[in-house]
């Protein structure tokens, strides 16, 4: 009789036993949970940095494939780079573009060739406080009729567009090819804020350097180097 209850007492636990048991298994979980937050917060946190660059970088790209494209200011189907230095309502850089590219490729029915003209420019557009970016493409240069431009935003919640031109000697605010003997910038400057959305409502009316600037440096292949 007292053998079997000595031999039972030997596998069972002591209240001790368990209290200790049940603090190291409590301690763990809080480590998990700690490990847990920190890895959610750091992924929050770099979601939330990179956020602004996503939104930028298609934008630019959009922008440096065109320039890259672009025909010298001479010939049938090409006409004049242009390149506008102006303020916008609030103050910032509000820049715009027009040029012609051969970034087009025409689907197998359509009467249009590669050329076309392209516009950038930034805007207020319906529905949002900030600018938007605007790209405008019109196809089929030589149509007898008069063909509406394509439209389409590339990019919301703007605060300034600001583009610059390289001659080969300097940086310029502005280009435009009829008065540059009709040669086109060695290469091209784009810098894209975007606006800080938490503050965008209180800084609409007044000129504010809050945001994130993405820039962008493209070289114009067809661009020919002045002697």
């Amino acid at each position: 009789m007292n053998n079997s209850f000595e031999h039972n007492k030997s596998f069972g636990f002591t209240l001790l036993e368990l209290l200790v048991a049940m603090a190291l298994m409590g301690l763990v979980a809080m480590a998990l949970y700690s490990s847990m937050y920190i890895g959610t917060k750091a992924k929050q946190s770099c979601y939330s940095a990179v956020k602004p660059y996503r939104a930028l970088n298609p934008a630019l790209e959009f922008i440096r494939k065109d320039l890259a494209c672009a025909l010298k200011p001479a010939g049938i189907l090409s006409a004049q780079f242009q390149g506008t230095d102006q303020i916008g309502t609030v103050g910032n850089d509000a820049d715009s573009l027009l040029f012609y590219c051969t970034t087009y490729i025409p689907s197998e029915n359509e009467i249009a060739c590669d050329i076309i003209k392209t516009e950038y420019a930034l805007e207020e557009h319906e529905g949002w406080d900030g600018l938007v970016l605007v790209r405008r493409r019109t196809m089929n240069l030589l149509s007898p009729k008069t063909i509406e431009a394509e439209e389409e935003v590339i990019c919301r919640n703007i605060r300034a567009l600001d583009v610059k031109y390289y001659d080969g000697y300097d940086w310029l605010d502005s280009w435009d090819s009829t008065t540059q003997d009709n040669e086109l910038p060695l290469a091209a400057e784009v810098a894209i804020t975007l606006a800080d959305s938490e503050n965008t409502s209180k800084l609409k009316n007044q000129k504010s350097d809050i945001g994130i600037t993405m820039k962008k440096t493209v070289f114009l292949s067809c661009a020919e180097t002045r002697q």
